[in-house]
C-alpha cells in the first residue's frame, strides 16, 4: 500500500483483522486517518488518545455516545488492535446490514445506520456512486465524510511504486485536512 508516514505502523495490524473480517484493510486505513490520522490528531497524541470532545475513543474514534456501537470495557479501546478491530466489527456490521453497499457502510460509521437506511431506502435503484455518496454524505461529519474516505482509500491502494502521496490526501494537507 500507498501510505503516509503516520499510519505505517498500522497497516500489519489493518491487514489481519482486515483478512479475518474480509475488509479491505486500505478502507480501515481510510476510516482511521480521517478520524484520528492514525492517533496524531488525537489527545494525547497516540493510539489511547481520545477525540470528539473526549467521546471518540482510540484510532477509530469509537464512539461513546451512541448504543450500539462497538464499545469495549474499561480501557481495552486504548490498545491499537482490540480498537481497530472493535472498528472493523461496526463496519463489518454495516456492511452486512446494508447488503454490501461500501459507501453506505462507511457512513453508517460516522452517523447512525438508521440515518442511512432511510436514505439508502429513498435512493432511485440505479443511482449512480456519485449520487450515492452525496446522499449519504449529506448526513455525514463535514458533509464530505464518505468522499473522504473513498478518497483516502483510493490512494492508499496504489501501488507502493506509483508517486508517494506523504501527508496530502484530496489535495489538503493533513495540517488542514
Amino acid at each position: 500500500m500507498n501510505l503516509p508516514r503516520r499510519l505505517q505502523q498500522w497497516e500489519a495490524l489493518t491487514l489481519k483483522v482486515g483478512a479475518e473480517l474480509h475488509l479491505d484493510p486500505a478502507l480501515l486505513l481510510a476510516i482511521m486517518d480521517r478520524e484520528s490520522q492514525g492517533g496524531e490528531s488525537l489527545d494525547p497524541p497516540g493510539p489511547g488518545g481520545v477525540g470528539d470532545k473526549g467521546n471518540g475513543l482510540g484510532l477509530m474514534q469509537l464512539d461513546r455516545r451512541y448504543a450500539g456501537r462497538a464499545l469495549l470495557p474499561g480501557d481495552a479501546w486504548k490498545d491499537p488492535e482490540t480498537n481497530i478491530r472493535a472498528g472493523a466489527r461496526e463496519l463489518r456490521k454495516n456492511l452486512d446490514r446494508l447488503h454490501g453497499d461500501v459507501a453506505a457502510a462507511v457512513a453508517a460509521f460516522n452517523v447512525s445506520l438508521d440515518h442511512i437506511l432511510r436514505a439508502q431506502a429513498q435512493m432511485k435503484p440505479d443511482a449512480t456512486l456519485e449520487e450515492r455518496v452525496h446522499a449519504f454524505d449529506a448526513f455525514t461529519m463535514g458533509c464530505d465524510y464518505v468522499a473522504d474516505v473513498l478518497e483516502r482509500r483510493d490512494a492508499f491502494s496504489r501501488p507502493d511504486n506509483e508517486p508517494d502521496f506523504g501527508d496530502i490526501v484530496m489535495g489538503r494537507s493533513a495540517a488542514t485536512g
